[in-house]
């Protein structure tokens, strides 16, 4: 009988996942939300001494891997420090930021189009799937754009070209 979690039915993609965010970001943790889904949490620091660190939460939805919506991934990534929504009230808006059925922001990381659903196989099996590095990478770079825009390096359309 197949399991509801995605990690319980395809525990490879669970370890390829493990492996990515190893070599991609080492000092990020595995955890489990009460309702089942996996998350990392960790922090980055794009920007450098001119920059924050920023606390992240990537979670994985149920269904993983999809790219059933429009914008974003079956992975998404929310800032827990500073707080998304703080930052967007603070700042009058945000670019590429989404709300979750709760009403909470999170980035928008990824285009439909730009997301990988799929499972490909070879000599050796590889997979072809949005992963939490990858959604974690487009995080970073949508911190960078967010912290140059609000430290007035460059304009919101220069970054992103409208604000969600």
């Amino acid at each position: 009988m197949a399991s509801f979690y995605w990690y319980e039915n395809d525990p490879d993609l669970l370890e390829a996942e493990k492996a990515a965010m190893h070599r991609l970001f080492p000092n990020f943790k595995l955890q489990r939300l009460e309702d089942g889904r996996l998350y990392w949490v960790g922090t980055v620091n794009p920007l450098g001494p001119s920059g924050g660190t920023w606390t992240l939460m990537a979670i994985y939805e149920h269904d993983h891997p999809n790219n059933k919506k429009l914008y974003g991934s079956s992975v998404r990534v929310y800032s827990i420090k500073p707080d998304l929504n703080e930052l967007y009230k603070a700042a009058g808006g945000l670019p590429h930021v989404l709300r979750d059925s709760e009403g909470q922001l999170y980035m928008c990381t990824a285009r439909q189009q730009d997301v990988d659903a799929g499972k490909k196989t070879g000599s050796e099996q590889s997979y072809d799937v949005t992963s939490a590095a990858k959604s974690l990478g487009w995080a970073v770079k949508w911190i960078f754009m967010v912290e140059s825009w609000l430290n007035g390096d460059i304009s919101p359309d220069d970054a992103f070209g409208h604000v969600f």
